[in-house]
């Protein structure tokens, strides 16, 4: 039996009740039977140490094992393939989950919360270690290589075959071939990247505390007559009538925004732009890019972008820098007239980086701002509809909210909730947490996906047979498959509504999740979003689509009153937004081409500052004139976190809008058929398949 609280709000859409609540439910069942800290069974309590241990000891008992194993037949090439995936289901257990409960549990007041957030860090620490010394492990490798190079491999099915490729390439990749003393320095230069990159982390955030934020003074009031009214509290009068400007972020982007004096644009651009933090963090980041560069080095690559590309889709620096030069090739037209527009704007003068800003605000002034009419039809209810009628409409399933266990998400009232993606036919497919609301000093850009388990084959269902086996089945017993498990957060303010921004995110966030809780696998290594990252933002990207199209965002959007979003409305909104759309992919393309030429090898060699580089594709590709200043940098955590691979939002775009418009018919065929044709041709599959083969299933030559 279960008990469940559920609000009063009551929905009718579509003549279904949709009863809908965001308050707290458990099972009725005792603490004593709980399932464990976001269903991992070892973590009732915060019993992390056990769970450490127990992972600990089965990686050593398998590494025992498969080195000593003997390879006589294909039974044998699967047993280690399967064993070596145990390893990595292991190790995940722990670091995934931690991950997770890092970002649900920072600075929560609860004690019980706090040992989570303390032990989960903890255990984090731990497991890199033991990554570590996996990672120099000969006798393992050298049992993975003998593998790899016996004469029945060619015989195993692609995904044991691209298991193990993929576990000996990351190895060698790690430096497992390279002699004591390179090995010693590589261990150096990844150490020197990670106490730089926490570094890095402590400074992207950082808040504006007021103390040492750059001030502009005898500002004349004329340059602030066009500020809306919540900025003039960052405006304090002189006694020469004139104003001294604070300039944290908000006000400086207000200024930037709003005031038509060009010149206090500039200076306020400049004092914001070039200034004691954005420094900090560029010669960090110089200092990463050069780490990185070395180790790429010792490892035989000629740069960190060649390094780290092999592993990707696109396979080459060459070839990203190839698609981002046509894409903008193909953006040319449209973002020259609407640059054209910005210049006559301003008078025909060229356009500064102070002044862009500006410029499209005012071009945008034109039209009416409809952000706030928009919003009021995005409630939590009603958008958590939404992700439930997707699921609904393309696949036949139901995403609702289902009772927690005690602790199974530590001591969050009110502020996680679990939602269980079922099916009438198939059971329960997956779970996923959904961490709802922003707290203090959590990190910028927090809204995530991390798989805590994902769909990989039961070991008593494993096929050991020496019967070849090609492609994908076409029918799976889901019941052999371990149910995934997903956590979210989202990051929002506690109010009624949120906005359409915030909803976009959701469902982008929510292709992430459908990826992992869609998938079934023999090798958790290549289920869900395990695949290269040029390849899993697909889903994510293809969500943002369906979020364009108005009949199917008409299904949910209500206001309070139970009132359709107008049509009208919804097209103006997408109108203002679309205005700047080609000066917004150039924009892109900039940074993109940013982030991969700084891990280029020559861009050591060409004198130029993370900031000259930057300036330098605004000024090619955009026409913009003037210092861009280094605190862009401060916005582009991607660089470090990413890399090179900036590019992938724009490829998988790229590749979302074609299966939009090749499968879904941009929009007119979202179907039970079309719906189930991308979950088994692409969801399901995860990175088990060749991945050109999956997207050729998809994706028109042009």
């Amino acid at each position: 039996m279960l008990k469940v609280l559920l609000s009063k709000n009551v929905l009718l859409l579509n003549n279904q009740i949709y009863k809908v609540t965001l308050k707290r439910c458990y099972s009725s069942s005792s603490s004593s039977n709980s399932c464990g800290l976001f269903g991992v069974g070892t973590l009732q309590g915060a019993n992390w140490d056990r769970l450490c241990r127990e992972k600990e000891e089965n990686i050593n008992e398998i590494c025992r094992d498969v080195t000593s194993k003997d390879i006589r037949n294909v039974k044998d090439l699967k047993y280690i393939a399967h064993k070596i995936d145990q390893i990595s289901q292991d190790i995940c257990t722990v670091t995934d989950t931690s991950q997770y409960a890092i970002n649900v549990f920072r600075n929560s007041s609860n004690s019980l919360n706090k040992l989570h957030f303390e032990q989960a860090y903890k255990s984090l620490q731990t497991f890199g270690g033991i990554v570590h010394r996996l990672n120099a492990d000969v006798p393992l490798f050298d049992k993975l290589k003998q593998t790899q190079q016996h004469q029945l491999f060619s015989q195993l099915p692609f995904d044991y075959q691209r298991n193990i490729n993929e576990t000996v390439k990351e190895s060698e990749q790690n430096g497992i071939n390279l002699p004591l003393d390179q090995r010693n320095n590589l261990i150096r230069y990844k150490e020197g990247i990670d106490y730089l990159g926490s570094q890095l982390d402590h400074l992207y955030n950082g808040n504006d505390t007021g103390d040492d934020l750059p001030q502009l003074k005898n500002v004349p009031e004329s340059a602030l007559v066009d500020l809306p009214s919540e900025f003039m509290q960052y405006c304090q009068k002189q006694v020469n009538g004139k104003f001294t400007l604070k300039l944290y972020s908000f006000m400086a982007n207000g200024i930037l925004r709003y005031s038509h004096d060009s010149e206090i644009r500039e200076k306020v651009y400049n004092l914001t732009n070039s200034n004691k933090s954005g420094t900090l963090i560029a010669q960090t980041l110089s200092g990463i890019i050069t780490q990185r560069n070395l180790m790429a080095n010792q490892l035989g690559y000629r740069d960190f972008a060649q390094y780290d590309l092999s592993t990707k889709l696109m396979k080459t620096p060459e070839s990203v820098s190839e698609f981002l030069w046509n894409l903008s090739t193909r953006t040319k037209e449209q973002s020259d007239k609407e640059l054209d527009l910005m210049i006559k704007v301003n008078n025909g003068q060229p356009i500064k980086m102070s002044d862009h800003a500006y410029l499209k605000n005012q071009i945008l002034s034109q039209y009416a701002d409809v952000t706030g009419q928009l919003n009021q039809y995005f409630s939590y209810e009603n958008v958590f509809q939404g992700l439930d009628i997707f699921c609904q409409d393309l696949f036949g399933l139901t995403f609702r909210r289902v009772p927690m266990e005690e602790g199974e998400c530590g001591y969050n009232e009110d502020d996680i909730i679990k939602m269980e993606l079922h099916s009438p036919t198939e059971g329960t497919l997956g779970y996923c947490y959904i961490d709802l609301w922003s707290t203090p000093n959590r990190p910028k850009s927090s809204n995530n996906t991390l798989s805590i388990q994902l769909g990989c084959i039961k070991s008593e269902f494993i096929d050991f047979s020496e019967k070849p086996q090609q492609g994908h089945k076409k029918s799976l017993d889901l019941t052999h498959y371990q149910i995934p498990r997903v956590g979210m957060s989202c990051d929002w303010s506690r109010s009624h509504t949120i906005s359409y921004d915030q909803v976009l995110v959701l469902f982008h966030e929510f292709g992430h999740c459908l990826n992992i809780l869609l998938s079934r696998c023999n090798f958790q290594n290549l289920c869900g979003t395990r695949g290269p990252i040029d390849f899993v933002e697909i889903p994510s990207s293809l969500m943002e689509c369906f979020m364009r199209y108005y009949p199917f965002i008409s299904k949910f959007a209500r206001d309070s009153q139970g009132r359709t979003l107008p049509q009208d409305l919804f097209d103006q909104y997408l109108q203002n937004h679309n205005l700047f759309r080609g000066i917004n992919t150039q924009e892109q393309i900039c940074l993109a081409l940013f982030c991969l030429n700084v891990y280029n090898h020559n861009f050591p060699n060409t004198n130029q500052s993370l900031e000259k580089l930057m300036q330098k594709y605004y000024n090619e590709i955009l026409g913009y004139t003037g210092e861009i200043g280094n605190q862009f940098l401060s916005k582009l955590p991607h660089l470090y976190y990413y890399g090179p691979s900036y590019y992938c939002y724009l490829l998988d775009q790229h590749y979302a809008d074609q299966i939009w418009k090749n499968l879904f018919d941009s929009g007119k065929n979202i179907s039970l058929q079309s719906g189930n044709f991308w979950r088994k041709n692409f969801l399901e599959l995860g990175a088990s398949c060749d991945l050109d083969t999956v997207l050729n299933k998809f994706i028109k030559s042009n």
